[in-house]
């Protein structure tokens, strides 16, 4: 359960709660009823998963359009699945892609207007899997 939806009144994670996963296009998150019917969001070449936090070191009314230009970078990448949370952003796909991803994340937000940028990441890398699963 997402922290937003277990607070009374809390904003949602995101603008709309949530991506609607475009039809036939499979590197979105997977929605909640395809993971109540035991689908997975992974693919073959899929060896890592990494826990995303941008912070954009700016005044608070300024944050949220850096990030929103980070997420809509997030989501044009071809192959990398994503799941957008209260905290931060699950990304899911190949190692070495997924480390590109982040730096290109870092650079787009400073030039987005942050003076510095803090990333926290969180990765698993399992090269013996035929994938990880997002949670």
């Amino acid at each position: 359960m997402r922290l937003s939806s277990a607070l009374p009144g809390a904003a949602p994670a995101h603008p709309g709660g949530s991506y609607p996963r475009p039809p036939g296009d499979d590197a979105r998150p997977l929605d909640d009823e395809a993971r109540s019917a035991g689908e997975d969001a992974r693919s073959p070449g899929d060896d890592a998963t990494i826990g995303l936090q941008i912070l954009p070191w700016v005044g608070f009314d300024e944050a949220d359009p850096i990030v929103a230009e980070v997420l809509a970078h997030i989501e044009k990448q071809p192959g990398i699945r994503y799941e957008v949370g209260t905290m931060e952003t699950v990304l899911t796909g190949p190692l070495d892609e997924l480390l590109e991803l982040v730096g290109q994340c870092l650079r787009l937000a400073h030039r987005a207007g942050a003076g510095e940028v803090l990333a926290i990441t969180k990765i698993l890398y399992q090269p013996t899997q035929k994938g990880c699963r997002l949670p």
